[in-house]
């Protein structure tokens, strides 16, 4: 009919035949799963979601950073008697207490940073960790950041051998 209105009915006056039927609630079990991989140069994504109907409760950044330290220890690690770990990236990241520790169970490596100093567009720059020479009492200075502190004192290592 031209013009007709459809009528909406409260639930309790609707039509039982035209009720669709809804599937009974999921008994939710979920997991974390790696929805996106990071790599060392892009975040990756993880999500809370339930493993039977797929519903998503959390999304959480996985971090770029955290590849980049892993795969650094893992070069330590694996790196053959003697050998010198050489490290390429286009940014700074410091390291954190855990790059350290694995270099401190290798005295026989020698660690080479090669990087840039603006991330992305500044200059080459290169500081190296000779084998044997672990600072477990690095010197920080204040007036420096954590960078220019380390290549401070990695060139005053190389001055005295």
């Amino acid at each position: 009919m031209k013009g007709a209105v459809a009528q909406i009915l409260p639930a309790r006056q609707a039509n039982p035949a035209r009720v669709l039927l809804q599937a009974p609630a999921c008994n939710h079990s979920y997991e974390w799963v790696e929805t996106k991989q990071a790599t060392e140069n892009n975040n990756g994504e993880c999500a809370y979601k339930c493993k039977l109907c797929g519903e998503v409760l959390y999304r959480v950044p996985t971090n770029a950073m955290g590849v980049f330290v892993q795969n650094t220890i893992n070069n330590i690690v694996k790196a053959p008697q003697g050998g010198t770990v050489v490290i390429d990236t286009d940014r700074w990241y410091s390291f954190p207490k855990s790059v350290f520790d694995a270099l401190a169970a290798r005295p026989d490596l020698t660690l080479t940073v090669n990087y840039l100093s603006e991330g992305f567009k500044g200059d080459p720059m290169t500081f190296t960790i000779p084998a044997g020479r672990m600072f477990r009492n690095f010197p920080m200075r204040k007036d420096m950041p954590v960078l220019h502190s380390l290549v401070e004192y990695s060139e005053r290592l190389q001055d005295k051998t």
